[in-house]
């Protein structure tokens, strides 16, 4: 196994990764807040499908409540779902959730935000955790952040073309549905 694929197995980065989007977001300029907002459901998504393949079911568990609760107006038929989905087994049959494995999820933003998004994402730059003090550039959040940029790479497009928010691109496909 080699380091970047231990790494991509600790829970910890994941927790601390999406915790630290959640604040980059919220301490997002007012014009660009709703550009950024999409993107916190599918980083919950994927985060924890994976602590549930990779059999952290503790760690899946706390991530889902500690996460979940300012998504759930919004997705809230779909979380119920995952919270059914504990254990690697369970989630390798059920056809929803491969799914969301199998495809990925498309979200519509514009350049100039998008351009925010991976500078901070590779940087640390463009925006202070609110009573942090030490913003997101420490040594701590770069694994964080690094594991935001494997699932943005692996499992997100970023496109300004679409007319919908969110939609999912079969892969076998390349065809276009909504979530």
């Amino acid at each position: 196994m080699t380091i970047e694929e231990a790494l991509a197995r600790d829970p910890t980065d994941k927790q601390r990764g999406y915790k630290e989007l959640e604040e980059w977001v919220d301490g997002a300029l007012d014009m660009y807040r709703p550009e950024f907002r999409p993107i916190l459901f599918p980083m919950f998504l994927y985060f924890y499908l994976e602590l549930v393949q990779q059999a952290h079911s503790e760690a899946a568990q706390h991530f889902f409540e500690t996460y979940s609760p300012p998504l759930m107006s919004t997705h809230a038929q779909i979380l119920n779902h995952l919270k059914s989905i504990k254990l690697p087994h369970i989630l390798a049959q059920d056809e929803h959730a491969q799914r969301y494995l199998d495809e990925k999820y498309v979200i519509r933003m514009s350049r100039s935000a998008f351009g925010l998004l991976l500078g901070w994402l590779m940087e640390g730059s463009g925006g202070e955790a609110m009573g942090a003090g030490e913003g997101f550039g420490g040594e701590k959040n770069k694994r964080g952040r690094a594991t935001i940029r494997r699932i943005l790479n692996d499992r997100i497009i970023v496109d300004g073309k679409r007319h919908s928010c969110l939609s999912f691109r079969n892969q076998a496909t390349d065809r276009w549905s909504p979530p």
